[in-house]
């Protein structure tokens, strides 16, 4: 049973680990350790900045990262930045204090992160980064999942349920994120394949349910007809479909999420959401570990680590537990 605090130590004992490499591996730039370790005869304690724990992403990250850290005998921090740029700066500064000789960063903001990283660069504290990036300072190593495919194959997969002709909208995360602007990115770029598929609605939802209710509902009114909505986030196709089956057009417009986190499975299996992506929570989480339990050993550790998608549909959500927590796949 996990403990979550405003900074709390979760002390997590675990038996898997995965190979680094899980997916496609970028093969650019690469980061190798000092030819002396820190802390050669030190204990590995590695601090986890998580920007909310307010899903079931966030969460599965955060776990399994500090699993496969403790089952080697490592010793793992998490803290909880509340969505806060202020205070996930804090808290990082607070883990610094603490003694930790790694972070694991999932920045709330892409830029706003940049000033503490810097920081620990200079103490020579090794920082890898999960799900969004950073935008500067040294990172050995971000672990992510493809955010560009996502957004490109949901452009494809709304022309090919429409036949490449209608009005598309997309409501976008947390401005400024780069996982948001990489999933937009790809969503416009799969968009200039089908020219057919007219923009005609793009907004910023901060990641809101409420807001994504709210956003929707402009949109139908100003677009009655539109046909596909790319939501970068399950718990904003959430509040998209709510609004959508309040005027009973669940049938005729095509919502897709991305996660397969709180109620998403759920509501892919009733029919409220077309699709989403499945983004392997736990795989993120352990390639994040072994990456640093790779760095913490002296190997080269690769600059950037894709976990792979796996795109859900009503065809195949039954392979997936639906659990809001993990959604591990049965």
């Amino acid at each position: 049973m996990y403990s979550w605090k405003k900074r709390s130590l979760i002390t997590i004992a675990a038996l898997v680990v995965i190979p680094l490499s899980v997916g496609a591996v970028a093969a650019s730039a690469t980061v190798k350790a000092p030819a002396v370790r820190q802390g050669a005869n030190a204990r590995l304690f590695v601090g986890f900045s998580s920007p909310g724990l307010i899903d079931g992403l966030q969460r599965t990250w955060a776990q399994w990262t500090c699993k496969t850290v403790e089952a080697v005998g490592g010793k793992c921090t998490i803290t909880n930045a509340e969505n806060s740029d202020q205070k996930q700066n804090q808290d990082v500064q607070d883990l610094m204090a603490d003694g930790v000789n790694v972070l694991v960063i999932d920045p709330n903001g892409g830029a706003a992160i940049v000033p503490v990283i810097k920081e620990a660069n200079a103490k020579h504290i090794p920082v890898f980064t999960v799900d969004n990036m950073a935008d500067g300072g040294k990172v050995v190593s971000a672990i992510h999942t493809d955010n560009y495919e996502a957004g490109y194959g949901a452009a494809q997969f709304c022309a090919k349920k429409h036949g490449g002709k209608g009005d598309v909208a997309e409501l976008q995360g947390l401005a400024g994120a780069q996982n948001v602007i990489t999933r937009n990115a790809g969503w416009l770029a799969g968009l200039k394949k089908s020219p057919g598929l007219h923009l005609v609605y793009n907004e910023y939802t901060s990641w809101s349910t409420a807001t994504a209710f709210a956003d929707t509902q402009d949109l139908l009114e100003a677009h009655p007809n539109i046909a596909c909505i790319w939501t970068q986030a399950d718990i904003v196709a959430m509040g998209a479909a709510e609004a959508v089956s309040k005027i009973h057009k669940s049938n005729s417009v095509t919502i897709i999420g991305m996660g397969m986190y709180d109620g998403g499975p759920q509501a892919i299996a009733a029919g409220t959401i077309t699709a989403s992506w499945y983004m392997e929570p736990q795989q993120t989480g352990q390639a994040a570990g072994r990456a640093v339990l790779e760095y913490w050993d002296g190997k080269t550790t690769p600059a950037q680590i894709n976990v792979p998608l796996t795109f859900v549909t009503k065809a195949n959500v039954a392979q997936f537990s639906g659990d809001p927590d993990v959604g591990v796949v049965k």
